[in-house]
């Protein structure tokens, strides 16, 4: 672990400089693991980034930004005691900055100048989605969107300009939150791209390119690419190298269109056929595919079911665990250890 945090950080001192500064982006804080965190705080606690005198001969000219989402990070959460550990530092500069809601003012300027109304016109419209929104960005754009799809807000052609019904407007229900609006959107896509958004979903908030060319040349999911092409259309994915969603919540609402069972035979299905793509042999290398195919399996609950295949399912385990402690994640080598066990029978001791 220490080698792996020395090597990190003279990699990163290697490739800034103050003709070539270095900018780290990290979205989502609140999801980082306890191995990631431990990089972090290697990264900004194991050097003398200020260097008031000049002493350094190597300096480390980057800067981390680092974004999270507040109301899930209270004080038993690893990252609060990391960020109490780089404000306490002399080594290391803290700047926090507080994201509010938008104001009404903003919210009323952001639909002004979408519609071109003028803002007297669209205040009363503005007080509807502030309360029903709070000043979310994105909930307000989710509200809007919906508001078009219903077409509760339209442009009428007779009077050149986006008119709305206040009343129907304001009749949606208060409770009717983002994520129902969300789900709401997704169901009124064709079964294909909900079949596709739902695979997306399984596997994150993103997959990549190799795993989409293994399933889409299995029968089960051959019109998966055109789903996610459609999807990508309709702003719910964007592709870049991987498919990914737009938004995490996105990805959450396309994970809870499946009740249980059916997530667990969606990953059954999806680990399976990644599996079937992976040489048999108990000497082949353990690759990033390897971890898509067994974190698949592992969160099918398959052990119940999967009497079968419950050897190979724990060979694969066995091998994630060792490569993981091979890279110091121990955490998840731990897990995979773990899940490697529960696919063998008691007596798998004796």
């Amino acid at each position: 672990k220490n080698r792996l945090h020395y090597l990190f950080r003279r990699l990163v001192c290697s490739i800034s400089s103050p003709h070539h500064p270095l900018i780290i982006f990290l979205d989502d804080l609140q999801w980082a693991d306890d191995s990631s965190l431990d990089l972090l705080s290697s990264l900004l606690l194991d050097f003398n980034h200020l260097d008031l005198f000049g002493v350094n001969e190597i300096s480390q000219c980057f800067l981390v930004v680092g974004t999270l989402r507040h109301n899930e990070v209270d004080r038993s959460h690893r990252f609060y005691r990391c960020r109490e550990n780089f404000e306490a530092s002399d080594s290391v500069n803290v700047t926090t900055i507080h994201l509010d809601a938008l104001s009404h003012d903003c919210v009323n300027l952001m639909i002004s100048k979408t519609i071109r109304l003028p803002l007297r016109l669209t205040k009363t419209l503005t007080d509807i989605v502030m309360a029903k929104t709070a000043g979310n960005p994105f909930y307000i754009k989710a509200f809007i969107n919906s508001l078009l799809e219903e077409k509760t807000l339209q442009y009428s052609l007779s009077e050149k300009r986006w008119v709305w019904d206040i009343e129907t407007v304001r009749a949606k229900s208060i409770d009717e939150n983002v994520a129902e609006l969300l789900a709401k959107r997704l169901l009124q896509l064709s079964d294909n791209v909900q079949t596709a958004v739902k695979v997306v979903s399984c596997f994150g908030s993103q997959i990549n390119e190799d795993v989409i060319r293994l399933l889409s040349n299995s029968s089960k999911w051959e019109g998966l690419v055109h789903g996610l092409d459609v999807a990508v259309k309709e702003n719910i994915l964007e592709k870049c190298s991987n498919y990914r969603f737009v938004h995490d919540m996105l990805q959450e609402s396309s994970y809870e269109l499946m009740d249980q069972e059916e997530r667990r035979e969606y990953h059954y299905s999806l680990g399976c056929v990644l599996l079937s793509n992976l040489p048999s042999s108990e000497d082949s290398d353990f690759t990033s595919l390897s971890y898509s195919a067994i974190d698949q399996i592992n969160r099918s609950d398959a052990y119940a079911r999967a009497e079968t295949y419950a050897v190979r399912f724990a060979v694969l385990n066995l091998k994630a665990g060792r490569r993981s402690v091979e890279v110091f994640d121990f955490v998840s080598a731990l897990s995979y250890l773990e899940y490697g066990i529960s696919f063998l029978p008691e007596e798998a001791w004796e």
